[in-house]
């Protein structure tokens, strides 16, 4: 194999990775704040995506530019989400909430099949089959700019938990709502907020999708279990965690199918969650 080979494929893996990242962060945050393990997750990611595709089909509004419609969208449906559905299962058992959120899922998926079939769908803009020349490496530009968009916004995620009032209640939530509570937190209010903050970081990484890659209403899963084994691997403590996990993921992924196939990829993948799991189940950055 030719070393420019081996260099390309492990630039996309940190590509994706950056990706994933940025798709787990979301789930990660209504985990470590709520402890609900979001199984509709995924399902947010398709929704801001077949919307950033409607938005390009009706009013040819590029799917990067639809962001600017998708986010406020999404943080309104997360928190009327969290306020009717979700706030009251909150204290009860996991299979309660999982089960609660995987019909959400559901119902998502069963509209999205409703409105728009279950064909396989891109939107072709000017840059779609354009490429970013380095030498003899070759990088797709949508998947390039979707990750520069990811890097930017796990970024500002980071820096809002780390230094904005919101971010520390966040926090502080997450490492112990009882005390917080007892701090003057109104956690109710700090979960209503991560959630639609979730569904936020959900949104951006929905609304790039279009611009490369093949989406249905059936791909929720598999961004659901992409979220689940970052979060395994890097744990929810520290937005880090989930980077190093999306990176760590996404080079993986790439050596994987380097070596193997592109199919080998994801099996490698929960290969290598199994001994997370085994080994050190609270990820690389959690507590131990």
């Amino acid at each position: 194999m030719h070393p420019l080979d081996i260099v390309q494929a492990l630039l996309y893996g940190v590509v994706y990775g950056s990706i994933y990242a940025l798709a787990a962060s979301g789930f990660a945050l209504t985990l470590g704040v709520m402890q609900i393990v979001n199984f509709a997750h995924g399902h947010f990611i398709v929704v801001a995506g077949f919307l950033s595709l409607l938005l390009f089909r009706l009013w040819a509004v590029d799917p990067f530019v639809s962001i600017a419609a998708t986010v406020p969208l999404a943080f309104v449906l997360g928190a009327a989400i969290y306020s009717l559905v979700l706030r009251h299962v909150v204290m009860e058992s996991h299979h309660t909430q999982i089960m609660v959120t995987l019909g959400i899922g559901l119902i998502i998926e069963n509209v999205l099949l409703l409105a728009f079939g279950g064909d396989l769908r891109l939107a072709s803009t000017g840059y779609t089959s354009r490429t970013l020349r380095l030498g003899g490496l070759a990088l797709s530009v949508p998947k390039v700019v979707a990750a520069v968009l990811a890097v930017v916004t796990v970024a500002l995620l980071w820096a809002m938990l780390r230094y904005t009032k919101l971010g520390k209640a966040i926090r502080a939530s997450t490492d112990n709502w009882q005390a917080a509570t007892l701090m003057g937190i109104d956690v109710r209010r700090v979960r209503l907020y991560a959630f639609g903050l979730s569904a936020v970081t959900a949104a951006v990484a929905g609304s790039s999708l279009p611009t490369f890659y093949l989406l249905s209403p059936f791909s929720g899963i598999e961004f659901l279990l992409k979220a689940f084994a970052i979060v395994v691997i890097g744990g929810v403590e520290d937005v880090r965690g989930v980077v190093i996990g999306g990176l760590l993921l996404g080079l993986l992924e790439a050596a994987a199918g380097m070596l193997f196939s592109a199919a080998i990829g994801s099996a490698f993948t929960f290969a290598v969650v199994l001994v997370f799991l085994a080994w050190r189940p609270s990820g690389l950055l959690g507590r131990a």
